[in-house]
C-alpha cells in the first residue's frame, strides 16, 4: 500500500484512486469528516505536535490518576461489582483468604451485593431524561436577513438531527456519567459511514422501467435490451464475490493482460452524529479549569479493534499495530475503560482485548497552546496552519492527521455540581460510603443468620453419632430412644442462640432509605414510592416538584450543553452537506431547506423555562383532566377536538391503531400543501370552456335562440367564478372539506405561511385558492346554513342589448372590452331570429 502521503484522500480525488489501494473516508469504517483539508506538516512540525500532546498527557498526572480511580470504582459499583480492595499502583483486587471467608466463598460474596447505589442512580437518571431540553435559535444581528433566515432554517433542521440521533439515549448516557463520574461531554461531528448511512450512488436513478411508462416506450426499451444481449462479444457482467448489486465494475486498461476487474469507489453518505463520554475517556487540561473556555487541551481516548482502526485510517493502515497504547501516562485509564466495558471484576481483562485493540487518541489544542513551542519559526507556521486550533489524531503511536478545528466546534461540557476545577463530586459520590457500609452490615447479618445456628453436643456413649448424621431430619418423624437411666437433658447440649443487635436492622433500614434519599435527592416522589402521610395527588405533586428542584443545577448544566451541542450539529451540517435537505421525519412532516440558508451567524439558547419538562404520565393525566372539563365548556371542546390536535390525542392515549378520519384527512392535506407550494394557480377550466362556447355561438350564422338562452344561463352561473383555481382540484364529494380547509388555514397563518407569502407568492396563492375551494364546497354541502341559492336575476339573452350583455359578461368574470365585437354579432343574430309574436308584445302594452 502506498504511504507516500499521510493526508487522507479528498472527495474530488476519488476518481483518480485505485479502489483496492486507497479508500475514501467512511468506506471501510465510519470516521468524522470535514471540508477543511488535512494540514500538510513537515517532520519537525509533526514532532512538535507530538511533544505537545505528550506534555498535555503528563500534566496534572496525580490528579488525573485520582479522578480515574474514582470514576473506575464508581463504574464498577454501578455494574454491581462492589467487593473491591485497592491495590498498590492502581486498580482493585477481590477479597482473599485474609478476610476469613476462604477461597470457596469469596467469588460468591463478590457477586452478591445489595446494589442500592445503582438503584438510586436509575431514579436520578430517569428524572434527568424525562425529555430532551428544547432549544431555540436566534440571529446574532436581528436586522440581518441572512441570519434571520438561518435561525428559521435551523429550527427546522433540528428535527432532522433529532431523527438521525437517539437524543434521549445519548442524554441517558450523559446522565449516567454525571451520576458515576460527575462530568460528561457531548462530542458532535459530521461522520461519513457507508455501512450505517448508505451510499450516494443509491440516490441515482436505476434502470427499472416505471410502471407508468407508456406501452410503446416500454416495448422499445425491452427491444433495446434484447438487442444488447444478442450482440456478439458483449456479455452481461456477473456479480463478483462481495460485490453489492448496483455497483459499477471498472475494467482495467490494457489488452492481453489477465487482471481482476475492480469495483468503482463508492461515496458514503454522512450525517451529524453526537455521543456522550465520561472521565475515563476525556481528559481536560489543566484540571484546575472551571469551564471549557479555560481549557487549552482536551484529549479523548477510546479503544477499537485493529481492523476497525485500519478501516478508519486506510492511508496509514500498514503502520497501525495492534496493542499500541499510545502515551504511557494513559495506561491506567486504558485499563479502566477495558475493564468496565468488558464487565470484568478487579483488574481482569482478556488478553485478546490487549492484543487486538488499538487506542485512538484525539487531541484538541487551542491556538494559545502553540506558545509552548520554543522554535519561533515552527510556532509561527503552526499558528498559520491552525488559525482556529488543532485537532491532532493518533492511532496508537501512528500519526493519522491534523487539521484546523476548534474544540468549541465539537465539544460541550456539563458538570453534575458547581465547584472548583474539573474533578468535582458526582451525583452518586455520597452514596459510595453508604453502599460499602450496607454491604458490610448485610454480610454481618447474613453471618448471624447462617453461622450462628446452634450446634448440638450429645453423649457419644449414649448415641451413635455417625448413625445420627446419616439419618434424615424430617419434621414430625418418630424415632426410638433407649433410656440410659439419666435425663435426656443431661445427654444433649445445645448452644445458646446468638441474636444480632436490634439496632443493626434499624441502621440498615435508615441507611438504605431516608439517609440515602437525603444524600442523593432521589426521594420517593420521583419514583412512585411511599411518600408518607401526605399521599394525595396534590401532595405527591408538591413533593415531586421539590425533589426535582434539588436536581435544578444539574438540569441547568444539561440544558446548556444541549444548546451548545445542537448549535454545533447545525453548523456541521451547514459546513459538510452539499445538497438541499429534503427529508421526512416521524409524523409525516417533510423538512425542505437549502444548505446555504444555514450558513450565517446564529445563536442557540435553551428554552427560558428552567423547570423540568413533564413526563408522559403527567401529560396524560393533565390531558384526561382537560378532556373531562371540556364537557362543560364548548370552547374547550372546539380546541381539544381540533383536527391538528387529534393526532396528539391519539398518541397520548396510546391508541395508535385507532383510526380517526380527521387525522387521515389532516395528514393528506399537509402532503398536498407541499405540492401546492411547488406549483402556481391555473386558469379556471370552467371559465375557459364558457369563453370558448360563447365564441362558438357568436360565430354561428343562424343561431338557435335556445342556444343563446343556454349560453346566457351558463354565463350567469359563472358570474361569481374566479378566473384562477388551485393547481390541485378538490373532490368535494369524497374529501373532508372542513378538516382539509382547516389544515390550509393553519398553514396560511403559520410562520412558514407568512414567510411564503413574501418569498413564494405563487405557491402561497395556490394554497389560498385551495383553502377557498374547500370552504365553498363545505358551504354548498351544508345547504340551508349557507343562506340558500342566490336570487335569480337572469334575463333572456335575446332580450338584452349589447351593453347589458357586456355587464352580464363582466359579472361572470369575462372582460367586456375583450369580446365587445363578438357581443354585437350575437345581438344582430338574435334580432334577425326574433319571432314575430315576441316583437309584437311591446306594442300591445
Amino acid at each position: 500500500m502506498a504511504t507516500a502521503t499521510l493526508v487522507a484522500p479528498r472527495e474530488e480525488e476519488a476518481d483518480e484512486l485505485n479502489p483496492q489501494e486507497e479508500f475514501q473516508v467512511g468506506v471501510l469504517a465510519g470516521l468524522e469528516w470535514s471540508p477543511v483539508d488535512n494540514a500538510e506538516l513537515s517532520d519537525q512540525e509533526k514532532s512538535e505536535l507530538d511533544q505537545l500532546r505528550k506534555r498535555a498527557a503528563k500534566r496534572d498526572y496525580p490528579a488525573r490518576l485520582m479522578e480515574v480511580i474514582q470514576a473506575w470504582e464508581s463504574a464498577l459499583f454501578y455494574r454491581g461489582f462492589q467487593f473491591l480492595v485497592p491495590q498498590k499502583g492502581g486498580g482493585w483486587i477481590i477479597p482473599g483468604e485474609s478476610t476469613g471467608y476462604g477461597p470457596s466463598v469469596q467469588m460468591d460474596l463478590a457477586l452478591l451485593p445489595t446494589n442500592i447505589y445503582s438503584s438510586y442512580g436509575q431514579i436520578l437518571i430517569s428524572a434527568l431524561t424525562r425529555s430532551v431540553p428544547p432549544v431555540r435559535f436566534e440571529p446574532q444581528d436581528a436586522n440581518n436577513n441572512a441570519q434571520v433566515t438561518a435561525a428559521e432554517s435551523a429550527e427546522k433542521f433540528v428535527k432532522v438531527i433529532e431523527r438521525n440521533n437517539d437524543l434521549v439515549m445519548i442524554q441517558t448516557d450523559a446522565a449516567r456519567y454525571l451520576y458515576t463520574d460527575g462530568r460528561a461531554l457531548y462530542w458532535t461531528r459530521f461522520e461519513k459511514d457507508g455501512q450505517r448511512f448508505g451510499w450516494e450512488e443509491d440516490d441515482q436513478p436505476d434502470d427499472l422501467i416505471p410502471e407508468n411508462e407508456p406501452p410503446e416506450q416500454m416495448a422499445d426499451a425491452m427491444r433495446a435490451a434484447e438487442i444488447q444481449k444478442e450482440e456478439p462479444g458483449e456479455e452481461m457482467p456477473t456479480e463478483l464475490p462481495g460485490q453489492e448489486i448496483g455497483s459499477t465494475i471498472v475494467e482495467p486498461e490494457g489488452e492481453g493482460e489477465e487482471t481482476v476487474p475492480q469495483l468503482a469507489p463508492r461515496r458514503p453518505r454522512g450525517q451529524e452524529v453526537r455521543t456522550a463520554h465520561g472521565k475515563l475517556e476525556m481528559k481536560l487540561v489543566p484540571m484546575t479549569a472551571n469551564c471549557l473556555a479555560e481549557c487549552h487541551v482536551v484529549q479523548f481516548e477510546h479503544e477499537v479493534d485493529e481492523s476497525t482502526a485500519k478501516g478508519k485510517f486506510p492511508w496509514v493502515a500498514d503502520e497501525i499495530r495492534a496493542g499500541q497504547q499510545g502515551i504511557s501516562e494513559g495506561e491506567i485509564a486504558r485499563l479502566a475503560r477495558l475493564n468496565v466495558k468488558l464487565g470484568m471484576q478487579s483488574t481482569y481483562i482478556t488478553s485478546d482485548s490487549i492484543a487486538d485493540d488499538v487506542t485512538v487518541q484525539r487531541t484538541w489544542m487551542r491556538r494559545s497552546y502553540f506558545m509552548k513551542v520554543t522554535d519561533k519559526g515552527v510556532r509561527q507556521s503552526l499558528m498559520e496552519k491552525f488559525p482556529d486550533g488543532c485537532l491532532l489524531v493518533y492511532c496508537g503511536d501512528t500519526f493519522c492527521y491534523a487539521r484546523n478545528e476548534s474544540m468549541d466546534d465539537s465539544l460541550a461540557l456539563m458538570q453534575a455540581f458547581s465547584g472548583d476545577g474539573q474533578n468535582r463530586n458526582a451525583l452518586g459520590t455520597s452514596m459510595m460510603p453508604i453502599q460499602k457500609r450496607v454491604n458490610n452490615w448485610l454480610d454481618l447479618m447474613n453471618d448471624f443468620f447462617v453461622r450462628t445456628v446452634p450446634k448440638k453436643y450429645v453423649d457419644n456413649k449414649a448415641f451413635n453419632v455417625e448413625a445420627l448424621r446419616a439419618q434424615t431430619n424430617v419434621p414430625g418423624d418418630i424415632a426410638p430412644f433407649k433410656s440410659q437411666g439419666r435425663p435426656v437433658s443431661e445427654l444433649i447440649f445445645v448452644e445458646p442462640m446468638v441474636n444480632p443487635p436490634a439496632s443493626l436492622a434499624d441502621f440498615v433500614k435508615q441507611y438504605i432509605g431516608p439517609l440515602s434519599e437525603l444524600l442523593t435527592g432521589a426521594y420517593p416522589a420521583l419514583s412512585g414510592g411511599d411518600t408518607g402521610s401526605n399521599d394525595t395527588a396534590h401532595g405527591i405533586a408538591i413533593q415531586r416538584d421539590q425533589a426535582l428542584g434539588r436536581l435544578g443545577p444539574t438540569w441547568h448544566s444539561i440544558t446548556n450543553a444541549e444548546a451548545v451541542a445542537m448549535k454545533q450539529a447545525v453548523r456541521w451540517g451547514a459546513k459538510c452537506r452539499d445538497k438541499s435537505i429534503n427529508e421526512r421525519i416521524p409524523g409525516g412532516e417533510t423538512i425542505s431547506l437549502e444548505v446555504n440558508n444555514l450558513r450565517a451567524n446564529i445563536l442557540c439558547f435553551a428554552e427560558s423555562d428552567e423547570n423540568f419538562p413533564e413526563g408522559y404520565t403527567q401529560k396524560q393525566n393533565r390531558l384526561m383532566q382537560f378532556m373531562s372539563e371540556s364537557g362543560k365548556n364548548p370552547m374547550l371542546q372546539e380546541v381539544l377536538y381540533n383536527p391538528s390536535n387529534l393526532e396528539f390525542l391519539q398518541s397520548m392515549v396510546a391508541l395508535n391503531d385507532l383510526y380517526i378520519p380527521q387525522v387521515a384527512s389532516y395528514d393528506k392535506q399537509n402532503g398536498e400543501i407541499e405540492m401546492l407550494l411547488k406549483g402556481q394557480p391555473v386558469p379556471n377550466p370552467d371559465l375557459v370552456k364558457a369563453e370558448q362556447q360563447l365564441q362558438l355561438v357568436s360565430q354561428t350564422p343562424n343561431i338557435n335562440p335556445q342556444m343563446l338562452i343556454q349560453a346566457q344561463m351558463q354565463i350567469q352561473q359563472l358570474k361569481n367564478t374566479k378566473p384562477f383555481v388551485s393547481s390541485m382540484p378538490i373532490d368535494a364529494q369524497t374529501e373532508d372539506n372542513e378538516t382539509e380547509a382547516f389544515a390550509c388555514w393553519k398553514y396560511l397563518n403559520s410562520p412558514e405561511g407568512r414567510k411564503a407569502k413574501r418569498t413564494n407568492a405563487g405557491g402561497y396563492a395556490n394554497v389560498r385558492l385551495h383553502f377557498l375551494e374547500h370552504t365553498e364546497a363545505l358551504q354548498q354541502k351544508q345547504g340551508a346554513s349557507g343562506g340558500g341559492k342566490p336570487p335569480n336575476k337572469s334575463m333572456a339573452l335575446k332580450d338584452m342589448v349589447g351593453n347589458e350583455r357586456a355587464q352580464l359578461l363582466a359579472q361572470g368574470g369575462i372582460q367586456a372590452d375583450q369580446i365587445a365585437e363578438k357581443m354585437e354579432q350575437v345581438n344582430e343574430i338574435a334580432a334577425a331570429n326574433k319571432p314575430p309574436e315576441a316583437a309584437a308584445a311591446p306594442a300591445q302594452q
